[in-house]
């Protein structure tokens, strides 16, 4: 975590800093207890400084021109903490805009990002305004603000010491604002130390770009790059940061170091070479997203392959159970016509042995429209298509051969021509049309059958006139939900047209 924002590492070190420049340094004098104090801040405030920091990456990410608003506004507000003059009230407008901006759908980490940053500007607005409403918690964040831009703040003339004394500042900042534009005996950072420290921070360095090239050969998923690259991103701004601080020292440092095992002392080539290979990993991030892209293009056309293919299995497939439909309606439809011959052969053997003929017509006739009865009720060949309208076609025809067999029953002498099923349909609109002219056409059977029973009296007939009236309803029913299927068609075809011209 050391490099973090809210880093306990970086922390605890300037308190110890703090502590060694108590008798040199009259500019940060801190009593031990305020240092213990912050100490126990960072102790508590440092598991979030790395939850902060992922945070800052994701909004930096997701809401780039959002982000650099922010930074700006901040920016500004360290000027004027530092002395520069500006109009505070139009500071705390944008800060408004940024409150309204940050309404708008995002994650939650750029979300808590964005809140926590408005949280710090209204800090520091509060101690422009009045310095001693600020706790000791705020002041350190304040303080901390200021030491990250400290390299972009423009130095004003007139510095204003007597709010910045109220702040906690390091010695660095403190000698870059508070300090006469003389020359003074301060150190900015022991060499030692910064040798130790540098080694220390070059060798965590190279152990992460270690584990990065690992994980960057095994990337799975593309938007996992974009991690891979901000944390490279950190490293080398870490290093960079490293390689200004070692330019203010370079020429006071001492040559014999038993600890600088890269040998900073004498040259920075160490602090190069690791800029080098973070340089090299971007690189290799680049390329590899590049074939990510294009593997997944291939991957992409293989699925458009397969898919075709599949579309081209089912289409066969649905042509071969069309021929199927066709040819098991046309078996059906022809295994009825000859069922209703035989039946009429056996009715007629029947006839010319019967003592009571009239009774035995009758007898027969009711028992025939029974059979179509339950026929119209149930529908059976409709369940053996696949096609449930060639289904429907095909009851329709038998019901209706059916009824012409019942017309023959009464006059024997009647010429019936039987209706086959003609495999001549290629849609679905003249199904329905040819189902419709085939129920109307049993009606009109129906309405011939009626009228060939006047002969009879209407006492003997009557159950026979039910059987028949109760046919009649159930193909107008038929009808009905035939007219809206065909209402429902109609349209679809309508809209077909008007699209293709």
């Amino acid at each position: 975590m050391n490099g973090v924002l809210g880093g306990f590492k970086n922390m605890l070190r300037r308190w110890r800093m703090n502590l060694k420049t108590k008798k040199k340094n009259k500019i940060t004098k801190y009593p031990r207890l305020t240092s213990f104090i912050y100490s126990t801040i960072a102790i508590i405030y440092s598991p979030f400084g790395y939850m902060f920091s992922k945070s800052n990456k994701q909004a930096s990410i997701e809401q780039p021109k959002l982000y650099k608003k922010v930074e700006q506004i901040n920016l500004k507000l360290d000027e004027v903490i530092v002395g520069k003059k500006d109009n505070i009230k139009s500071i705390s407008k944008e800060i408004d805009k940024i409150k309204q901006e940050i309404n708008i759908p995002m994650t939650s980490e750029s979300k808590n990002y964005f809140t926590a940053k408005i949280k710090e500007m209204e800090i520091k607005t509060k101690f422009i305004l009045n310095p001693s409403k600020v706790s000791q918690v705020e002041a350190k964040i304040i303080s901390d603000s200021i030491e990250k831009n400290v390299k972009k703040i423009n130095k004003p003339k007139n510095i204003n010491k007597e709010l910045l004394k109220k702040l906690p500042l390091s010695v660095s900042v403190s000698k870059q604002f508070l300090t006469e534009n003389k020359k003074e005996n301060i150190k900015v950072i022991d060499n030692t130390n910064f040798i130790k420290e540098a080694n220390k921070e070059i060798s965590s360095v190279n152990d992460k770009i270690k584990e990065i090239e690992t994980k960057i050969l095994n990337v799975k998923q593309y938007n996992h790059f974009y991690d891979l690259e901000n944390d490279l991103k950190y490293l080398r701004k870490k290093i960079e940061e490293l390689k200004e601080k070692y330019k203010e020292v370079k020429n006071q440092l001492n040559i014999n170091i038993e600890f600088d095992k890269y040998e900073l002392s004498k040259s920075p080539k160490k602090i190069e070479e690791t800029l080098e290979l973070i340089e090299k990993d971007l690189k290799l991030i680049e390329i590899k997203k590049q074939e990510f892209l294009t593997k997944k293009e291939m991957n992409k056309e293989e699925q458009k392959q397969k898919e075709k293919k599949k579309e081209q299995k089912e289409e066969a497939k649905q042509k071969k159970q069309e021929v199927d439909d066709i040819i098991k309606a046309q078996q059906l439809v022809l295994n009825n016509i000859i069922n209703q011959n035989k039946y009429f052969d056996d009715y007629m053997k029947k006839i010319s042995k019967s003592a009571n003929k009239k009774r035995t017509i009758l007898n027969s006739l009711s028992n025939f429209a029974n059979v179509i009865l339950n026929f119209t009720v149930s529908l059976l060949p409709v369940s053996l298509f696949k096609n449930k309208l060639i289904g429907t076609l095909v009851s329709s025809i038998m019901i209706n051969n059916s009824i012409k067999t019942m017309r023959r029953m009464l006059n024997p002498k009647l010429k019936i021509n039987y209706q086959l099923f003609i495999d001549n349909y290629n849609d679905s609109k003249s199904i329905l049309y040819d189902t419709y002219d085939m129920c109307i056409n049993s009606l009109e059977e129906l309405n011939n059958l009626k009228n060939d029973l006047l002969l009879y009296d209407q006492k003997e007939i009557k159950q026979l006139l039910f059987q028949i009236e109760l046919i009649e309803n159930n193909i107008k029913n038929q009808i009905k939900a035939l007219n809206i299927k065909k209402d429902n068609l109609e349209k679809v075809y309508v809209k077909v047209r008007k699209e293709i011209n």
